[in-house]
């Protein structure tokens, strides 16, 4: 994810894209490492169980 993010930086400072495309794929970035990582935990969960 980290890698995600430092990639988007780079387009933005680099001006392939705006600041608002920079901010709305941010957040769709960050919303799914979110949901990936709930993903995770549920999964290990349940293969502990």
């Amino acid at each position: 994810m980290r890698e995600t993010i430092y990639w988007l930086k780079l387009l933005k400072e680099t001006d392939y894209i705006t600041q608002e495309q920079f901010d709305s794929i941010h957040a769709d970035a960050d919303e799914l490492g979110k949901i990936l990582g709930k993903i995770k935990i549920t999964m290990q969960n349940k293969l502990n169980s």
